[in-house]
């Protein structure tokens, strides 16, 4: 669509340019002069500069597609985005009551960037909490990973711009060079204007892509390298109650040691196969969550 209507628009532009009584260079519209490249002819009447005005428009097309991009990816990295509020409280009062299946099976529906990272740090519980944390930094770098290449286009583009408009800008040098050699070195500048033209129409358009998308990259880059560090933090805080140290720091002096296992079930085990679980299968004690 967006091809199609890019194209509807420089035909209607182009159009006026390519009949016979086209007004000379020095009464060009505002469209004319930044979305199409032309060459004045010696008679006064300008021609289309094909080449010239390929290149305004495929960095048109780039901006146009750069602006989407850079849109929904700001879109898509808010906070409420990548850590959604709702998911993390169902999962946080699940852990705190016991119910570590339900809170595995909100993780794995969830595929925000905190949805993920739980999810795998979750099932790497009967583990011990050392696996959790292993599996935590890990899913952690994966998914700042996977989404740092999706929005490298923008930066490839913004690399890119610069060089097409620069291409064009040479073009148009050896236009408006060759208008000076036709006409034996006393051109005309009416006749060099047509490639001066097309040479800093080009410069104009390849920083008009290459600005916007560049800082849209570095925000969203730093939105996704801070949400990684802030979900790293929420999943360390949920999975507290997994690590033994902290469990046995909690329980009074006063008892002995051989009662904390005879008195509580850890998180660990209770992933192993939750009471509920137990009555219904009874053989499902031993065995480990399979997602």
């Amino acid at each position: 669509m967006m091809v199609g209507v890019l194209g509807s628009i420089l035909a209607l532009l182009v159009e006026p340019a390519t009949a016979n009584d086209v007004p000379p260079e020095s009464s060009r519209s505002f469209a004319d002069a930044f979305f199409v490249s032309t060459r004045a002819m010696p008679d006064g009447q300008r021609s289309i500069e094909w080449l010239g005005t390929g290149i305004i428009w495929l960095l048109i097309s780039a901006s146009a597609v750069s602006l989407g991009g850079t849109l929904y990816f700001l879109w898509s990295t808010q906070s409420e985005a990548l850590i959604p509020s709702q998911s993390r409280d169902h999962v946080s009062r699940f852990l705190a009551s016991g119910g570590y299946r339900k809170a595995i099976k909100i993780s794995e529906e969830d595929r925000s960037f905190f949805g993920t990272v739980l999810h795998s740090t979750l099932l790497s519980a009967p583990k011990g909490h050392a696996a959790m944390v292993m599996a935590m930094e890990d899913a952690a770098d994966e998914e700042t990973a996977r989404r740092l290449r999706t929005v490298d286009f923008l930066n490839l583009v913004g690399q890119l711009a610069p060089m097409a408009g620069l291409f064009g800008t040479v073009y148009g040098m050896i236009l408006a060079f060759q208008s000076i050699v036709a006409a034996g070195g006393n051109a005309d500048p009416v006749l060099l204007a047509g490639g001066i033209g097309t040479a800093l129409v080009t410069t104009f358009w390849g920083l008009v892509v290459a600005i916007p998308a560049l800082m849209g990259y570095a925000v969203i880059r730093n939105r996704i390298l801070n949400a990684s560090e802030v979900v790293i933090g929420e999943v360390t805080e949920l999975i507290r109650p997994f690590d033994p140290d902290l469990r046995k720091s909690t329980v009074p002096a006063a008892k002995p040691a051989s009662n904390i296992e005879v008195s509580g079930q850890s998180p660990q085990a209770a992933l192993r196969g939750s009471p509920d679980e137990l009555q219904a299968n009874p053989q499902s004690h031993a065995q480990a969550p399979r997602d």
